[in-house]
Order: structure tokens, then C-alpha cells, then sequence
């Protein structure tokens, strides 16, 4: 089967991490007993999950006195009403069809494909259809790539 070689997503690969605008570390946040949607929703049409935005870790920094370089460009891009151009960790291939709310309305946890977010596990086709195959969702091929739209 060849088409499990190809991978869904075009991921981190845990050799380098890529630059950020602003240094962030899940690991830091994780102990407060944060949900992933407490920072991260789920807009319209359900695709994808959104990156906080800077008003929403503001909520929480706006208290933290500690300062640092980076809690100090945080409070800039929020002077400045800018948001932060996160770069992302990983990209769903354009010909495969991907919707975070489907998995999240059928009460998929977020740590069964992204591992311990401490960790960013990195995520494969084999390792959606293997999902699929356990948990008895669809595995044709136009359930996730092309023809879907």
C-alpha cells in the first residue's frame, strides 16, 4: 500500500525548532491546568484551530510582572493592537481534506493525534488511518484527500 508513505501533513520534525515572534513554551502553561480551548477555538467552518490571539493571553500576562524579552514584546503587539504571526508547526497537505471540528464533534481528545503538546508529537497518514481503522471512522481515500471539497 504506497499511500501510506506519503505523509498527511507536512510537519516539525523535531530537529529545529522555527524561529518565533515571540518565545512560547506549552510546557510552561500546561501545570496552570489550561484546556487547549481555552487558548485555541475552532472559527467557522471547523477546519482549523486558531493560534490565541493577543487580547486572550492578556487576560492571564496582563498580572504577570515578571519581565522578560518576551512578555515585553507581548505587551508591545498589544499596545500596538497587532496580533503575532505564529509560525506554524505543522500544515495539512492541500489535497487532503481536514476538519478539527468533525474530529472534535465526535469527541476526539486533541492529545490522540498531537501526543503530550509538551512533547508536539508529529502526526502521519498511517497514523490517521490506523486511528480511523480503531476508532471506526471512514478510511476511503475521499474521505480525507481530493473530491472531498
Amino acid at each position: 500500500m504506497i499511500a501510506f508513505l506519503f505523509f498527511a501533513f507536512f510537519p516539525y520534525d523535531g530537529t529545529k525548532t522555527p524561529e518565533q515572534p515571540v518565545a512560547f513554551s506549552h510546557k510552561k502553561h500546561l501545570p496552570l491546568k489550561l484546556k487547549c480551548a481555552d487558548c485555541h477555538n475552532n472559527p467557522d467552518p471547523g477546519e482549523a484551530m486558531s493560534f490565541p490571539t493577543v487580547s486572550k493571553c492578556m487576560v492571564c500576562h496582563i498580572a504577570i510582572t515578571k519581565e522578560s524579552p518576551d512578555l515585553q514584546k507581548l505587551r508591545n503587539f498589544a499596545k500596538l493592537k497587532q496580533e503575532i504571526a505564529w509560525v506554524p508547526l505543522n500544515r495539512v497537505s492541500d489535497w487532503v481534506f481536514w476538519s478539527h471540528r468533525t474530529h472534535l464533534d465526535a469527541n476526539v481528545k486533541c492529545e490522540s493525534c498531537h501526543g503530550p503538546v509538551a512533547a508536539m508529537h508529529v502526526t502521519t497518514m498511517g497514523g490517521c488511518v490506523s486511528c480511523h481503522q480503531q476508532s471506526g471512522g471512514p478510511t476511503g481515500c475521499l474521505s480525507c484527500h481530493e473530491g472531498k471539497h
